[in-house]
């Protein structure tokens, strides 16, 4: 066996290159991998690929291709370590045992080759990715478990997965951030796993993020500071209304007075009288004029009592106004504490990478990755329209921007647009014309070529969502507003470009499809190419079982309906619109 050419030892089976990597008496080193690569094992596992029909044949392949000709091709201070870890971490959180077994110990190996690796993992948001899987894999697990070989397999990952994040937190000189998502699924699993060993492995690997991780402090301040206002304001609204009740009491107090005034005054005629009927009346009168003196003792002390509880009650007005303004001073000083938060934000991603080897790409990196899964945390599909405007108007979406216009492609990931659409989704018309003004068309536009179909993803819905709000707020019997700016960077040639692309997913596609439709709307597409592509591609939607592609390919056809010429495309072959 040991005579044959590699490409003929891992043809038939590619796990057998994934073992041997994995074997006790052998460890990952360059120069197997140089072997390897100049042996040929690249074009044997592309056959393979190309042949199988097992997803996780295929899945095998593809990591040991991405292995190989990264570090069998290239100089070690050259490569792209996160690259490799992406692949790798695939096996890892597969649904098939072995794969899993094979991802894990690979992992683990290439952990001890170079400690690069490591940083790779984290950059790549190992920590939040695995929260995902374990917390899918945990779901699972109690909907089944009926299923002994089910529970067995899920076990087995979980384990893997415990195995492999214990290892890097254990891993000197590392440091990385608390993952509340990993803090949280740990907890479900420390209290609910399966086995003993399950629930002490989550029990630890939490202690060691408890213990050595760093605090996201940035969300914990912007948090706290708006619980401050919110108490501040609910205190302004306490002291407003007792300020409207001293009011009223004074106004009833110099009521009262006025009306002992009158009474006082009544009583002095009275008194006046009896005194002019003293004569007749000398024993009578000289008995009322005492009861009446008497009444005029107690009028006139009811007078001052009421005269100083009205001054007490004026005075405790001027105190609760002077609350009222230094609750409002609070309030500014709590909102200057919340722009310097979003300043702090924003220069977290103002510094980009312009070359693979600059010296402090990783520490650049790593703050993006922060600052963007801060974002995500934040909005992802979360009503904040408030928060958003802030965020916008504090620079953050243009410095995303300026990451997709001037950052080297290498380093673009997708938590950078994953990031820029939580900015744009769930959001107002007003939110997105806002996103608009930061002018995002050309950024947006090139990450349509990427070779990354989730980026691409992320890009065409920010895209989408952008021109749906243009459409939404102008007369679709105008040029739509965000039509002259696409056709300065020939957008609309790029947009049918991307619907041909075979590095992107059906869904972003039709995105795609979409925004042409809602660009031109009433305006006929001049190209004929792309006029016949698009409604093609709409008249194939209309009855799809997906809900977002139905209503959309429907409303996009009615649009283009309203010039001649989209519409006798439309109705070709007796087409109608469905209702």
């Amino acid at each position: 066996m040991h005579d044959l050419p590699i490409q003929a030892k891992f043809r038939r089976n590619p796990r057998q290159w994934t073992n041997c990597c994995s074997a006790k008496d052998d460890r990952i080193t360059m120069g197997n991998i140089q072997s390897a690569y100049e042996g040929g094992l690249i074009e044997a596992m592309s056959g393979q690929l190309t042949h199988t029909q097992n997803p996780h044949m295929k899945k095998l392949c593809r990591a040991i291709i991405t292995i190989v000709s990264v570090l069998g091709g290239e100089k070690e201070e050259q490569i792209d370590w996160a690259s490799i870890g992406v692949s790798l971490l695939a096996l890892l959180f597969s649904s098939n045992v072995q794969v899993s077994n094979a991802g894990k110990t690979t992992l683990l190996n290439m952990m001890k080759l170079n400690d690069k690796f490591i940083h790779g993992l984290l950059q790549n948001g190992i920590l939040d990715q695995a929260a995902e899987v374990l917390k899918i894999i945990s779901s699972t697990g109690v909907q089944l478990q009926s299923s002994q070989v089910v529970v067995t397999s899920s076990q087995q990952i979980t384990m893997n997965i415990l195995e492999l994040l214990e290892e890097i937190l254990c891993t000197e000189a590392i440091q990385f951030f608390k993952s509340i998502k990993l803090i949280s699924v740990l907890e479900k699993i420390k209290n609910e796993g399966s086995t003993k060993k399950i629930r002490e492995k989550a029990k630890h690997i939490q202690d060691l993020i408890n213990k050595d991780g760093q605090a996201e402090r940035t969300e914990i301040d912007l948090v706290q500071a708006n619980q401050h206002i919110q108490k501040q304001e609910q205190q302004i609204q306490v002291i407003t209304e007792e300020k409207a009740q001293v009011e009223i009491r004074a106004n009833r107090a110099e009521g009262q007075v006025q009306v002992l005034t009158e009474e006082k005054a009544q009583v002095e005629i009275r008194a006046n009288r009896a005194e002019g009927q003293v004569l007749a009346l000398t024993t009578t009168a000289e008995g009322q004029i005492r009861t009446l003196a008497t009444q005029i003792t107690q009028k006139d002390q009811s007078i001052k009592t009421l005269t100083t509880e009205n001054a007490q009650l004026l005075k405790r007005a001027n105190v609760a106004e002077e609350q009222i303004i230094e609750k409002q001073k609070q309030i500014t000083t709590a909102n200057n504490q919340i722009d310097d938060i979003l300043i702090q934000i924003r220069k977290g991603l103002e510094k980009i990478i312009t070359d693979p080897q600059q010296i402090d790409r990783d520490q650049i990196q790593q703050r993006q990755v922060y600052v963007c899964e801060l974002i995500n945390n934040k909005f992802e599909d979360k009503n904040d329209d408030e928060g958003r405007v802030q965020f916008i108007k504090a620079g953050i979406a243009k410095a995303l921007i300026n990451i997709f216009e001037k950052q080297n492609v290498q380093y673009i990931k997708e938590y950078h647009v994953k990031a820029f659409n939580a900015l744009t989704f769930p959001a107002s018309c007003d939110v997105e014309l806002l996103i608009y003004s930061q002018s995002p068309i050309e950024g947006l536009l090139k990450l349509l070529k990427h070779t990354n179909a989730d980026i691409s993803f992320y890009a065409i819905s920010s895209f989408f969502n952008i021109i749906y709000a243009g459409t939404n707020t102008t007369s679709v019997t105008v040029q739509h507003p965000h039509f002259d700016a696409l056709a300065t960077y020939d957008g609309i040639e790029q947009l049918y470009q991307f619907t041909l692309s075979s590095n992107a997913y059906d869904d972003s596609k039709n995105r795609a499809t979409v925004s042409i439709a809602c660009l031109y709307r009433a305006k006929v597409i001049e190209k004929t190419i792309i006029r016949e592509s698009a409604i093609n591609r709409l008249k194939k939607l209309v009855n799809d079982a997906r809900d977002w592609e139905k209503d959309a390919s429907r409303y996009a056809l009615r649009l283009l309906a309203r010039n001649p010429v989209n519409e006798a495309e439309i109705k070709k072959g007796g087409f109608t619109i469905p209702n």
